[in-house]
């Protein structure tokens, strides 16, 4: 019975870090504690009630991950003490529902801020890479500027799977939210690149479910952000748009453009767009200013399309072809006010289910 409630309770364990990070730094030790008692106390009874605790456990557990999420203190039966949990929820929101949401401590909030300023290096160095088109350069040219297109992208990658692993910590809302853009983008770009010369990584279906499977995973992430509030949601979307934006520029390198002295501006786009989002998740100046900080980023992020607008459009308009800058432009505000204006549009819920 021993290794039972030992298993019982390392299973409860991994089920308590899907919590929110805050409701678990709060409550987490007390959670396990709690539930190590009552399965003790089940047990002494035989095996019966040991199952009998458990299976009310995994009943309950979904509704009460969600009420942590969005701080909502729902009505539920709970098999902490009969309220136990409950008044654990209810606890945690009161002390959070009135405090602006911030990142404490300036080592997290850098790390919240180094998607863009990490992708924005990547190419920017990249393009002092100089020799003409890919077929021109030498072969260590060439695999330097495969390690510096590859390693920024895997190393935002690592860290949005880190997060989600993690159950998206506070951190990390710019790191998943771009993992997904960057991971849709370079999907776009190798089927394109691989079309050009009649060979698919893929097919075209398989090749546009993967990126819809993409799109609805970033939906789901954004869903969770905004149940946690709309600043949670807005450092989301500056995620996505980030590294849009600025993943924008590595078109201007490609031939027969080959402007590698615009791509260069894409290492100073990414340490302004990383100093804005290091403002933002400190918290100053909550309300107005905030909106302020996103839609400069917003513009930011809009730039590089008219900046690629100019250069595409000689090329593209003795072919005959209009720019593809309307419908970026689009993209760009698209993903850059999704996350606040979702956080908005869940706060009336949230409000209403609390009263409930």
């Amino acid at each position: 019975m021993k290794k039972a409630i030992e298993a019982l309770c390392t299973l409860y364990g991994w089920m308590v870090q899907l919590y929110p990070p805050g409701f678990r730094e709060a409550f987490e030790d007390e959670m396990k504690m709690v539930f190590a008692d009552a399965a003790t106390e089940a047990a002494a009874r035989g095996l019966v009630p040991l199952m009998t605790l458990w299976l009310h456990e995994l009943r309950d557990w979904p509704e009460t991950v969600v009420s942590a999420y969005g701080s909502w203190a729902l009505t539920m039966r709970s098999q902490f003490n009969g309220e136990g949990g409950l008044m654990m929820v209810r606890e945690w929101n009161e002390a959070t529902a009135d405090r602006p949401w911030a990142i404490k401590g300036q080592g997290r909030a850098v790390l919240a801020a180094l998607p863009p300023l990490i992708i924005g290096l990547g190419i920017g160095a990249g393009a002092t890479i100089n020799g003409g088109s890919w077929f021109d350069l030498a072969l260590w040219q060439k695999g330097l500027l495969m390690l510096l297109t590859v390693l920024p992208v895997g190393i935002l990658g690592v860290g949005g799977l880190v997060a989600l692993v993690r159950s998206i910590p506070e951190w990390s809302y710019t790191w998943v939210g771009g993992t997904f853009v960057a991971a849709t983008v370079l999907l776009k770009i190798l089927a394109e690149e691989r079309a050009e010369v009649g060979a698919a990584i893929v097919s075209p279906g398989v090749d546009a479910g993967i990126a819809l499977a993409l799109v609805l995973a970033g939906g789901v992430v954004l869903v969770i952000a905004a149940l946690r509030g709309w600043a949670q949601a807005g450092l989301t979307s500056i995620g996505f748009v980030s590294i849009f934006g600025i993943t924008t520029f590595s078109m201007l390198r490609a031939a027969p453009f080959q402007r590698n002295d615009l791509v260069l501006l894409a290492a100073p786009l990414g340490l302004a767009q990383a100093l804005l989002t290091y403002v933002y998740v400190r918290g100053r100046g909550w309300g107005v200013a905030r909106w302020l900080y996103l839609g400069a980023i917003w513009l930011l992020n809009g730039a590089p399309m008219v900046l690629a607008h100019r250069v595409w459009q000689p090329w593209l308009a003795a072919r005959g072809r209009t720019s593809p800058v309307l419908p970026l432009l689009v993209i760009v505000t698209i993903l850059a006010w999704a996350g606040p204006l979702a956080g908005l549009l869940g706060k009336p819920i949230r409000r209403s289910l609390n009263r409930a």
